[in-house]
């Protein structure tokens, strides 16, 4: 394909890559690895949290539209004010958010909203705390396991995304510290 062909020029031009960063098209490791068997592989951490982030965005919108009644109306306002800060890592929180979202995390409780606050932080726990590939593998397996997410969609695909063969690439940096995530 095109991108192999793009590859090839990079090589011809005495380019011989340490690591490639690339997006997560599924073509692109197979053709990088043609050209440059020996490169480190690694899938850019934006457009991983941008799946991430699409997912849980839905998740948000669909809870949203399922709160049709008119006397929802208060609620229905009240996740869309604040479906940012939902998304926001909790890192990034100001102390109102805080008390914004436990007053949402009491009054969803058991909800989707609920278990996507949990759950956001335990994937930001496995890219963002783990010191070892294994570490990772690990922390995933943990979150497979739980059943809270497994009846939310959106969550579920998350799930999927991380655990497809593309999460070896996630994670190349916890193995070649030099290596940008």
């Amino acid at each position: 394909g095109h991108i192999e062909d793009f590859i090839r020029k990079l090589k011809e031009l005495s380019i011989i890559p340490y690591a490639v960063i690339i997006d997560l098209a599924t073509a692109y490791p197979k053709q990088v690895r043609k050209v440059y068997p020996d490169a480190i592989i690694q899938f850019d951490y934006f457009h991983i949290i941008q799946e991430i982030q699409r997912c849980i965005r839905n998740a948000i919108i669909d809870f949203r539209a399922k709160l049709s009644q008119p006397d929802m109306s208060e609620e229905r306002s009240e996740i869309w004010q604040y479906k940012w800060k939902l998304l926001k890592n909790m890192d990034n929180w100001t102390i109102k958010d805080h008390r914004v979202m436990e007053e949402l995390i009491s009054h969803y409780r058991g909800t989707v909203i609920e278990k996507i606050l949990i759950f956001k932080e335990q994937i930001r726990d496995i890219f963002d705390n783990s010191k070892s590939r294994l570490e990772a593998y690990h922390k995933r397996c943990l979150l497979s396991g739980e059943t809270y997410w497994q009846d939310s969609y959106h969550l579920a695909k998350i799930m999927k995304f991380i655990s497809s063969w593309r999460f070896e690439y996630m994670i190349t940096y916890l193995t070649h510290p030099k290596i940008p995530r």
